[in-house]
Protein backbone atom coordinates (compact mmCIF):
# COMPACT_ATOMS: atom_id res chain seq x y z
CA UNK A 1 0.00 0.00 0.00
CA UNK A 2 1.11 3.43 -0.82
CA UNK A 3 1.90 5.79 2.01
CA UNK A 4 0.19 8.45 0.57
CA UNK A 5 -3.30 8.22 0.01
CA UNK A 6 -4.47 11.27 -2.45
CA UNK A 7 -8.60 12.10 -2.97
CA UNK A 8 -10.00 14.50 -5.43
CA UNK A 9 -13.47 15.71 -4.82
CA UNK A 10 -14.80 15.54 -8.80
CA UNK A 11 -13.95 15.53 -12.12
CA UNK A 12 -12.40 19.41 -12.33
CA UNK A 13 -13.88 21.46 -14.97
CA UNK A 14 -12.98 25.07 -15.49
CA UNK A 15 -15.08 27.28 -13.27
CA UNK A 16 -15.33 24.83 -10.56
CA UNK A 17 -13.72 25.33 -6.71
CA UNK A 18 -11.37 22.30 -6.18
CA UNK A 19 -10.23 20.21 -3.26
CA UNK A 20 -7.48 17.60 -3.29
CA UNK A 21 -6.80 16.03 -0.27
CA UNK A 22 -3.73 13.98 0.91
CA UNK A 23 -3.44 12.22 3.66
CA UNK A 24 -0.54 9.99 5.64
CA UNK A 25 -0.42 7.92 8.93
CA UNK A 26 0.44 10.72 11.30
CA UNK A 27 2.59 8.16 13.51
CA UNK A 28 4.85 7.72 10.51
CA UNK A 29 5.10 10.99 8.49
CA UNK A 30 5.40 14.43 9.15
CA UNK A 31 6.36 17.65 7.06
CA UNK A 32 2.70 17.08 4.46
CA UNK A 33 3.15 19.42 2.03
CA UNK A 34 1.20 19.89 -2.02
CA UNK A 35 3.85 20.62 -4.17
CA UNK A 36 3.06 22.05 -8.24
CA UNK A 37 5.58 19.99 -10.76
CA UNK A 38 6.16 22.42 -14.13
CA UNK A 39 8.70 22.09 -17.02
CA UNK A 40 9.92 24.52 -17.70
CA UNK A 41 12.38 23.89 -20.54
CA UNK A 42 13.09 20.13 -20.05
CA UNK A 43 13.50 21.02 -16.43
CA UNK A 44 11.34 20.19 -13.57
CA UNK A 45 10.33 23.33 -11.52
CA UNK A 46 8.47 22.40 -8.37
CA UNK A 47 6.10 25.05 -6.89
CA UNK A 48 5.34 24.95 -2.66
CA UNK A 49 1.20 25.43 -2.85
CA UNK A 50 0.46 23.67 0.22
CA UNK A 51 2.75 23.89 3.73
CA UNK A 52 2.45 21.49 7.13
CA UNK A 53 1.21 24.09 8.60
CA UNK A 54 -1.62 24.33 7.04
CA UNK A 55 -2.58 20.18 7.69
CA UNK A 56 -4.85 19.08 10.01
CA UNK A 57 -4.17 16.15 12.36
CA UNK A 58 -6.93 13.90 12.81
CA UNK A 59 -6.88 10.09 15.03
CA UNK A 60 -4.75 8.21 12.85
CA UNK A 61 -3.66 10.61 9.73
CA UNK A 62 -2.01 13.60 9.15
CA UNK A 63 -4.39 15.89 6.04
CA UNK A 64 -3.83 18.20 3.59
CA UNK A 65 -6.46 19.69 1.84
CA UNK A 66 -5.26 22.07 -1.53
CA UNK A 67 -8.03 24.26 -2.67
CA UNK A 68 -8.34 25.36 -6.11
CA UNK A 69 -10.57 28.78 -6.42
CA UNK A 70 -12.29 28.97 -9.82
CA UNK A 71 -10.06 26.81 -11.18
CA UNK A 72 -8.75 27.09 -15.19
CA UNK A 73 -7.41 25.27 -17.44
CA UNK A 74 -3.91 26.75 -16.59
CA UNK A 75 -4.45 25.39 -13.14
CA UNK A 76 -3.62 21.76 -14.98
CA UNK A 77 -0.43 19.98 -14.25
CA UNK A 78 1.22 17.25 -12.02
CA UNK A 79 0.39 18.18 -8.03
CA UNK A 80 2.33 15.79 -5.54
CA UNK A 81 1.77 15.34 -2.01
CA UNK A 82 5.36 14.73 -0.16
CA UNK A 83 6.01 13.79 3.29
CA UNK A 84 8.63 12.56 5.57
CA UNK A 85 8.90 9.60 7.18
CA UNK A 86 9.81 10.74 11.00
CA UNK A 87 11.77 7.59 11.84
CA UNK A 88 14.53 7.58 8.83
CA UNK A 89 13.94 10.59 7.49
CA UNK A 90 13.34 9.82 3.79
CA UNK A 91 10.77 11.75 2.06
CA UNK A 92 7.76 10.07 -0.16
CA UNK A 93 6.34 11.74 -3.13
CA UNK A 94 2.98 10.51 -4.34
CA UNK A 95 2.01 12.61 -7.70
CA UNK A 96 -1.62 13.13 -9.16
CA UNK A 97 -2.47 14.76 -13.00
CA UNK A 98 -5.03 17.04 -12.48
CA UNK A 99 -6.74 18.12 -16.29
CA UNK A 100 -9.04 20.75 -15.75
CA UNK A 101 -11.53 20.62 -18.39
CA UNK A 102 -12.93 23.65 -20.41
CA UNK A 103 -16.22 24.73 -20.26
CA UNK A 104 -17.20 23.53 -23.64
CA UNK A 105 -16.91 20.07 -22.49
CA UNK A 106 -19.33 20.66 -19.44
CA UNK A 107 -21.83 22.49 -22.34
CA UNK A 108 -21.07 19.17 -24.52
CA UNK A 109 -21.92 16.58 -21.98
CA UNK A 110 -25.14 18.68 -21.13
CA UNK A 111 -26.05 19.01 -24.60
CA UNK A 112 -25.44 15.07 -25.64
CA UNK A 113 -27.24 14.39 -21.80
CA UNK A 114 -30.28 16.24 -22.68
CA UNK A 115 -30.24 14.33 -26.23
CA UNK A 116 -30.14 11.06 -25.18
CA UNK A 117 -32.82 12.25 -23.01
CA UNK A 118 -34.90 13.24 -25.27
CA UNK A 119 -34.30 9.93 -27.41
CA UNK A 120 -35.91 7.98 -24.53
CA UNK A 121 -39.03 9.64 -24.63
CA UNK A 122 -39.66 9.78 -28.00
CA UNK A 123 -38.87 6.18 -27.69
CA UNK A 124 -41.85 5.49 -24.49
CA UNK A 125 -43.72 7.86 -27.09
CA UNK A 126 -43.61 5.72 -30.24
CA UNK A 127 -43.78 2.64 -27.94
CA UNK A 128 -46.76 3.82 -26.50
CA UNK A 129 -48.50 4.42 -29.73
CA UNK A 130 -47.73 1.34 -31.33
CA UNK A 131 -49.69 -0.66 -27.94
CA UNK A 132 -52.79 1.54 -28.54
Amino acid sequence: ALPIYISLDRAPTEGDNLTVSCSVNKYLYTDISWLLLRTVKNRTVTHVVGEPRDSIIGKYSTTLTLSIKNASQEDSGTYACRARNIYTGEEVLQRKNITIRGEHWRKREVLSWTSKFKGVGNNCTTQSNVNH
